[in-house]
């Protein structure tokens, strides 16, 4: 009864920590009377078993957090992956489409030139006919030869093709639209007087008419 009372006692102390399992198994084997060396024996193959299965199953737990990282990794390259080859499709298509726009546009800027080159070469062609008109109306007043000459100088003007040629003339280009200008302004200018001067011609007929009427009806 005493030594149930030691063994309970020594059980306590290794609960606490107080002994080890050797000296727990050495007092026990004492106080039971049990051969030591067989007890010492068969709790060091116990302590043994138990640190190669505490070692075996901590590198067993390493390796598969290694696995697990190199799983990680592994996904992480493939995302960063995605990532780029996504990227780079969608620079890709941006380019696309910007090249696109800058296509479209160089057609529709090609189709509204072809517009323009036309309907400036119909207003040459007008302006030409309008002067060479002129020209054989100076028998009514002078002033049609300027006026003609200056329509004569606008079709030049919107002639595509002199416009073509004198590009290179910085000068002449840079101030082009004053002297239209200013050339429109003086044509209108000249053909007020030259309609002033025709309906002044035209009042004087009027009235050497009427009185050449009044002398036959008088006669």
């Amino acid at each position: 009864m005493d030594n149930l009372e030691e063994v309970k006692k020594l059980k306590q102390l290794l609960d606490e920590g107080i002994i080890d399992e050797n000296d727990f198994k050495r007092k026990k084997a004492q106080l039971l009377g049990l051969p030591i060396e067989k007890v010492v024996e068969k709790a060091e193959d116990v302590h043994i078993d138990k640190a190669e299965n505490v070692n075996s199953k901590t590198l067993e737990d390493y390796e598969k957090e290694l696995l697990k990282q190199s799983k990680m990794e592994k996904i992480d390259d493939y995302y960063e992956r995605e990532k780029i080859r996504a990227r780079a499709e969608l620079e890709a298509e941006a380019e696309m489409r910007s090249k696109r726009r800058l296509e479209q546009k160089e057609v529709i800027d090609k189709g509204a030139n072809k517009v323009k080159r036309t309907l400036k070469w119909i207003l040459a062609i007008f302006l030409w006919v309008f002067a060479i008109t002129s020209f054989t109306e100076t028998e009514v007043t002078l002033m049609y030869i300027p006026f003609g000459i200056l329509t004569l100088v606008l079709g030049c003007m919107a002639c595509p093709k002199i416009t073509d040629i004198t590009q290179k003339y910085e000068a002449y280009t840079m101030h082009k639209t004053a002297i239209v200008w200013i050339t429109i302004i003086i044509t209108l200018v000249i053909s007020g007087i030259a309609s002033s001067q025709i309906r002044a011609k035209v009042d004087a007929e009027n009235s050497n008419v009427t009185s050449i009427n009044n002398e036959i009806n008088n006669n």
